[in-house]
């Protein structure tokens, strides 16, 4: 009887002081909010990007400032008429109305100065896969860009259609890399078609989920500061191996157009 009245104080000890940490952990939020979702996103250099508007339009900025520019838009880099522009305008961004929904575009900024920045919608539209997106256009440290049209990243790939795979080998993709898990690439294994070659490196972590939870927790202002330094610490700083294997692969003439993947494409 001790014994069990013993539990019984110790349970509703353990719940007294759950319901206590949960109302000091709602306290604590009201002077710490957790940071908008948005501010969380990392955007990387680029000298243009687009912007899929409503009602059918695409958008167009870019960084540079110039008293004129000319814009030329095409379905692909070879596609472009450099003769015709569509629009010239003053500004740093355009609107352009009535775009195709599941086509890809192009384009070319030509500014007074002579200068040109090429690039295309970064999101390629597949069926089932929203989040495939070129990783060209990204500025380098030396001044440079990543070229277009040679690595992607994505989510799983294991709900591509028949349409989707053709898409893929119409944009020539060659090897296709799945960074997740063992057991998240059994449950849901890739749909490519047989020309693609698939290299599994699933990326591991030693760090303790709940311990990285509690941080997150307790130091809400702290995220944004956290986020960039578990993604180094877990994927790079772990993983070595699996993106010295990446790098080779995508050095080998035949190593390109590339997909790298994970659940749900944030990797």
């Amino acid at each position: 009887m001790a014994r069990n009245i013993g539990r019984l104080i110790l349970s509703l000890a353990a719940a007294v002081g759950g319901v206590g940490l949960f109302y000091w952990w709602q306290e604590r939020n009201k002077r710490d909010p957790l940071p908008e979702v948005a501010s969380l996103i990392l955007t990387p250099d680029e000298a243009s990007r687009t912007t899929r508007l409503q009602y059918g339009s695409l958008q167009i900025c870019w960084k540079k400032k110039s008293i004129q520019a000319e814009i030329i838009l095409g379905t692909s880099f070879a596609e472009l008429n450099l003769s015709e522009p569509i629009a010239v305008t003053q500004g740093q961004c355009i609107t352009i109305a009535e775009v195709q929904p599941d086509t890809r575009y192009y384009y070319e900024i030509r500014f007074q100065d002579g200068e040109k920045v090429r690039g295309a919608e970064r999101i390629i539209p597949l069926e089932h896969l929203p989040n495939f997106r070129d990783l060209g256009g990204y500025e380098t440290a030396d001044g440079r860009s990543v070229r277009w049209d040679r690595v992607y990243r994505a989510a799983g790939l294991d709900r591509l259609t028949e349409e989707d795979q053709s898409r893929l080998m119409q944009m020539g993709v060659t090897l296709v890399c799945d960074l997740r898990t063992h057991e998240e690439a059994e449950a849901d294994p890739d749909n490519l078609p047989d020309t693609i070659e698939y290299l599994h490196l699933p990326a591991k972590t030693s760090d303790n989920r709940w311990k990285v939870l509690a941080m997150l927790m307790f130091n809400p202002r702290q995220i944004q500061k956290m986020l960039p330094d578990l993604y180094t610490r877990i994927l790079l700083d772990q993983n070595p191996h699996i993106f010295a294997e990446i790098f080779r692969r995508l050095a080998k003439p035949d190593g390109l157009p590339t997909v790298i993947h994970c659940t749900a494409g944030k990797d």
